[in-house]
């Protein structure tokens, strides 16, 4: 079984896990333009928090990949988008 490893923003990773558990997340990229389609659904997915810490900080199983407007991701999945209010998510 493949896994993937996502590089992820500290600033969400530190949000999610101040209010952890959580039973999902949105793990969301900013632009719609590609589809991702690097392991199947159900795969593990590794975070990786970016530099200076370059470090796995936790992980996951893949749910489904779909592409959604702003205003319905955050409709969606609130603050499990990593985000407070839709008005931070948005910066």
């Amino acid at each position: 079984m493949r896994a993937y490893l996502g590089l992820t923003d500290e600033h969400w990773y530190r949000y999610l896990l101040a209010r952890a558990p959580h039973d999902e997340v949105n793990f969301w990229a900013p632009s719609g333009a590609r589809s991702f389609q690097a392991i199947p659904q159900g795969a593990p997915f590794l975070f990786q928090l970016k530099s200076p810490h370059n470090a796995v900080a936790g992980f996951g199983f893949l749910g489904p990949v779909t592409t959604l407007p702003l205003t319905m991701a955050w409709d969606t999945f609130e603050e499990k988008n990593g985000a407070e209010s839709f008005d931070a998510m948005e910066l």
